[in-house]
């Protein structure tokens, strides 16, 4: 963001639209795993909501809630798209392998414990390929668990 928005000398409907355009460059040049849908729209809330708090003028709050309106019903008439794979949760702790079946020599990446948000990306027999976020590392980590361990979000 530039310098003005700093300073304040911008009139916020200006503000929120270079917020709105930055988010929307950075989304489109991200991994979609990285941040989902939901976690730009949490964003953009937040950013709306902060936008409110700073403003005084009655009519920028009453342009904002409009914009805040046209947003979310822009939100509704997204679709996710046909190459979206399935996000699941863990249903209780499991090991990650690096590779699948019993094996004691597959080296173990983590242990996922419940309500844990999970990608599956591949599928073999009893075995599902999950990716998810590590938070600790700050990137992607995926390995082999057995699909018992998961329930489909719907």
């Amino acid at each position: 963001m530039n310098e003005a928005i700093h300073r304040g000398n911008i009139p916020i409907n200006d503000r929120l639209k270079e917020i709105e355009i930055s988010i929307c460059e950075k989304a489109r040049s991200s991994s979609p795993s990285l941040i989902s849908r939901e976690g730009f729209i949490h964003i953009f809330i937040a950013l709306f909501l902060f936008l409110i708090a700073q403003s005084s003028n009655k009519s920028d709050i009453e342009s904002l809630s409009s914009k805040m309106e046209t947003f979310l019903q822009e939100i509704k008439t997204i679709t996710p798209s046909s190459n979206d794979k399935g996000v699941y949760i863990i249903n209780r702790a499991a090991i990650l392998q690096e590779e699948k079946g019993t094996k004691k020599e597959s080296p173990v990446i983590a242990i996922l414990y419940p309500n844990q948000k999970v990608e599956v990306i591949e599928r073999k027999g009893k075995w599902r390929k999950v990716e998810y976020f590590n938070y600790l590392d700050g990137e992607l980590q995926t390995g082999w668990i057995r699909k018992k361990y998961l329930k489909l979000v719907k």
